[in-house]
């Protein structure tokens, strides 16, 4: 394993050189090794890059090995531009063996700076050995989003609105009406939406360090007066919805739907009576519906056939005899005709021989 000498300020330079070419000769693999008291027998050296140009950021967690050719005790230590913080103290390590630790940058990063490694290592002997790694660590403020939701006056969201952030254009709204604006510096900016047939709309939003603004924006349209097409039911009425050119809206009844009420088709026979159906009519959903039932009509004495009663039948009539009476002096009847069944006259041969008998018969039979 090839050891490097102490290193001092004025060589730093010639240093990082060396470990530039290490690192691309072993792997990317730099050991750093300084021993107060000439000896070189502790190691340092990151996993991830080369001591004295590596680079980590903040919330990064920066792995490091070390290795002793000695049994021994180590003190590890952080080392940041503010201050000093022991991390191990007094671990007991075997010759020959490669140990794995790590630290945390953490979130708290204010300003930029070098960080360093440092390890004290001591024998039973006494004897102290000394290694240190440093790597950067540089302030990046955290970014912000925004999250512009796109509405019309009536909080329906619009697609495909412009968006534009400090009068510079990022993209359309998507389906939901929503357009992302992401990794901005904490800042004040400017958004504005627009769309062909609205009016635009525009506001400033404050984007903090870590955070996601919401910006509303409502972009109204540019009115047509007449009817929107929607409708609704108020009692027995339909409503329609009138919008005036000014964008305000109105309900206006449209058609009274228990005016609809009434009879419809032929008469028809049911249980011997006349019947016929009937509609009445409702609002529901914005439109005129009806419920239809069966109507008597007419109450049938003698049953019904083709949608009407079936008359009565003729009355049944029995012929009168009549009787004719001779006419009374100075009194006018009305004769009475009677039928009478014919009967054989008989007369005797003594009647013949009187004429006033003949006369008698004669005016019976006229009678």
């Amino acid at each position: 394993m090839k050891k490097y000498p102490k290193k001092d300020s004025s060589s730093l330079s010639g240093m990082k050189n060396l470990i530039g070419s290490s690192i691309c000769i072993l792997l990317l693999i730099s050991y750093i090794y300084v021993n107060s008291a000439g000896a070189s027998w502790i190691y340092l050296w990151l996993r991830d890059g080369a001591c004295g140009d590596a680079e980590f950021r903040s919330g990064d967690t920066v792995y490091f090995y070390f290795q002793s050719d000695r049994d021994c005790k180590v003190t590890i230590i952080k080392v940041t531009p503010w201050r000093e913080k022991t991390l191990v103290k007094d671990k007991e390590i075997i010759a020959g063996k490669q140990y794995l630790s790590s630290l945390d940058i953490g979130t708290g990063v204010t300003r930029s700076g070098w960080w360093e490694i440092v390890i004290i290592a001591k024998d039973n002997s006494g004897e102290e050995a000394r290694a240190e790694c440093s790597f950067y660590v540089p302030y990046v403020p955290k970014t912000g989003d925004i999250k512009v939701i796109v509405e019309d006056q009536d909080g329906n969201r619009i697609e495909s609105a412009k968006i534009y952030i400090n009068g510079d254009y990022q993209g359309v709204t998507d389906y939901d009406g929503e357009y992302f604006i992401e990794d901005l510096t904490p800042d004040s900016y400017t958004i504005r939406a627009s769309k062909s047939g609205y009016e635009d709309d525009n506001e400033n939003v404050y984007v903090e360090s870590g955070e996601t603004k919401t910006v509303y924006l409502t972009l109204y349209k540019e009115c047509m007066e007449g009817y929107t097409g929607d409708t609704r039911c108020s009692g027995c009425w339909i409503q329609r919805e009138y919008q005036y050119s000014d964008c305000t809206k109105e309900w206006k009844n449209y058609e009274n739907c228990d005016e609809k009420d009434g009879y419809v088709g032929d008469y028809y026979c049911k249980n011997g009576d006349v019947y016929r159906k009937y509609r009445d009519y409702y609002c529901e959903n914005g439109e005129c519906r009806y419920r239809e039932e069966e109507k008597k009509i007419k109450d049938c004495d003698y049953g019904c056939e083709d949608g009407g009663c079936v008359p009565s039948p003729p009355p049944t009539t029995t012929p009168v005899p009549t009787t004719y009476s001779p006419p009374t002096s100075g009194y006018t009847t009305t004769p009475t005709l009677t039928t009478t069944p014919p009967t054989t006259l008989y007369t005797s041969p003594s009647s013949h021989s009187s004429p006033f008998v003949y006369i008698g018969i004669f005016t019976g039979i006229i009678v």
